[in-house]
């Protein structure tokens, strides 16, 4: 009788989030058997379609545990799960996971987010980005010093400071989301349909170095309007200049706030990791590359063992 290769599968991880739905089983190692990709994120559902959801895109998997992280875990979500406030480590996430009473009594349980508590108005949460940052942090092993900055470059890109293999401190920058509503609806905006090109590093360059510049953010972007007016720039340069200018004032911006940086982990997709590691060159700033995916994996299992989840009821 021929083995079934996912009859091996121990653990569901799922990375479930606004617009997206990643799905991975895992054996008892902790190595990847199979993935699901599924393009209806929460912001298109209703929490009672999660689970039949949920259930059909799994049917063709074993019925193990099924952990869960994102934004399937927020107020909008499947169910509102708290936020556990920094300093957050592997042990903080495995305690506080909130279990799903579901029709086929299957072992499921949600992430909670992180969130960091200060004074005025820097309050700030996370979902999802935690557990990526542990799963890094367990890919990387002893090489990790016990101090370390991780960026995790999307449309709301997390920079996380780590310390004793705990979230100690983050910041949010909206960079991707204000990329796409300049580039969509603003005076920036292609007049006549512009054909898609692959990333020109040349003109990113030159946005990374006008943000390095004095004059602020909004004056840096209104440049790529004067540039194109002036000849500087064409209309299908206008999205790498900005998106350099974007990303430029980011990492400006962490650097005000951690000038002692000198080397980030980024945790992402393969593009955007070599977006963010050629402008953080531009700065001086050196950087090691952690595949998104397996962090969001190797994560969810690191906390699934921790919880004991096989054995919650």
């Amino acid at each position: 009788m021929t083995d079934n290769f996912l009859d091996h599968g121990k653990l569901i991880c799922v990375d479930w989030g606004s617009s997206n739905f990643r799905a991975f089983l895992l054996d008892a190692q902790g190595e990847l058997i199979d993935s699901i990709y599924f393009d209806k994120g929460m912001l298109e559902l209703k929490p009672d379609e999660f689970e039949p959801i949920l259930f059909d895109l799994l049917k063709y998997w074993p019925k193990t545990p099924v952990i869960l992280a994102g934004m399937v875990g927020s107020l909008k979500g499947w169910r509102n799960v708290k936020y556990v406030t920094c300093p957050v480590g592997v042990k903080d996430l495995s305690q506080n996971l909130t279990l799903i009473t579901n029709s086929q009594n299957r072992q499921i349980a949600i992430i909670a987010g992180v969130d960091r508590k200060t004074v005025g108005a820097q309050y700030d949460v996370a979902r999802g980005e935690e557990t990526q940052v542990m799963g890094a942090i367990e890919l990387i092993g002893q090489e990790l010093s016990s101090e370390a900055v991780f960026c995790l470059p999307g449309t709301h890109s997390k920079w996380m400071k780590i310390k004793g293999k705990k979230i100690v401190d983050f910041s949010t920058h909206m960079t991707g989301e204000l990329f796409d509503i300049l580039i969509k609806h603003s005076i920036l905006a292609p007049q006549v349909a512009v054909s898609s090109e692959s990333h020109n590093d040349e003109v990113f360059v030159k946005g990374i170095q006008c943000a390095k510049a004095d004059g602020g953010l909004a004056h840096h972007i209104f440049s790529a309007r004067t540039n194109m007016i002036n000849g500087e720039l064409s209309q299908s340069e206008i999205e790498p200049y900005l998106s350099g200018i974007l990303i430029g004032v980011e990492i400006k911006e962490m650097l005000r706030a951690m000038p002692d940086m000198q080397q980030v982990y980024l945790v992402g997709n393969a593009t955007l990791n070599k977006i963010y590691q050629l402008a953080l060159m531009q700065f001086d700033l050196s950087s090691h590359i952690i595949e998104g995916e397996a962090a969001a994996y190797t994560g969810m299992n690191i906390i699934a063992e921790q919880a004991n989840l096989k054995e919650i009821k």
